[in-house]
């Protein structure tokens, strides 16, 4: 009788052991669908599906490592309802703002318009620094076109801007004064290119004006998203032979590291 015992508890420990192990925890419910599931009201159904609405006071993990607080979690970790993200000198309208790490902090919008970095010293030619009268032209800091030069694209830039990732405030204008070569309506284009890609980024013209002499000023302010370093400069256009100088405010260009 005692052989058919062992020989019977053999069986039974050799099934246990065949049989795959599967374990859900379940913490205030008797029905968990996750291998870690509190019912933190307590109100999941004792059997079926669990709904929606059941789900909003549970905290979950399934079996991909994915955490969720009052939802069915498809990331590594998802919330429905509020979050709340201690901090210091907290105001309304914050915005979560994450360093090259990855570590995030609170930041208020004034914050963000703050520049994190900044280029200022890719003047184009026409740079006013040092001028004491803004209204008249300098030779030693402007660039004359020829009537060759006319239609052809040509780089301006005297100091290129290098960029790193991130979101940066880039601008840059252009005063242009002299006689055209030729009359009509002719204008003034000026490009921001990325030198390291060949990529135009922003293209603007402005139509030559007739006062006593031909004058133009083409100007832009643009918030561009780099996802990796980058060089930019200024090339321009010209459909009139003119003269690019410190006058009606000088040329400059510049970028602002803002995010």
């Amino acid at each position: 009788m005692l052989k058919y015992r062992i020989l019977f508890i053999n069986i039974i420990v050799s099934l246990v052991i065949s049989l795959p192990s599967y374990c859900q925890i379940g913490i205030n419910t008797e029905n968990p669908k996750y291998l870690f599931h509190l019912d933190g009201l307590g109100n999941n159904a004792t059997s079926g599906s669990v709904s929606a609405s059941q789900l909003l006071d549970d905290v979950v993990v399934d079996n991909n490592g994915n955490v969720g607080l009052g939802a069915a979690p498809t990331v590594k970790l998802e919330v429905k309802g509020s979050l709340f993200l201690a901090g210091t000198g907290l105001e309304p309208e914050m915005r979560l703002i994450s360093d090259a790490n990855g570590y995030a902090t609170w930041r208020s919008i004034e914050n963000l318009l703050n520049p994190i970095e900044a280029v200022t010293k890719g003047l184009l030619y026409g740079d006013p620094t040092g001028l004491t009268d803004p209204n008249v032209a300098d030779p030693a800091r402007t660039y004359t076109w020829t009537a060759s030069q006319i239609n052809a694209w040509t780089n301006l830039t005297r100091t290129s801007i290098k960029v790193t990732p991130g979101t940066w405030l880039v601008y840059a204008s252009m005063g242009l004064t002299g006689t055209p070569a030729a009359i009509g309506n002719n204008f003034f284009w000026m490009q921001l290119r990325n030198k390291t890609t060949g990529a135009i980024l922003e293209t603007v013209g402005n139509l030559h004006e007739f006062t006593g002499g031909g004058w133009a000023k083409p100007q832009f302010m643009k918030l561009i998203v780099f996802q990796q370093n980058a060089e930019l400069e200024i090339w321009v256009g010209n459909e009139a032979a003119s003269s690019v100088n410190n006058r009606y405010g000088g040329s400059h260009f510049g970028a602002i590291k803002i995010l």
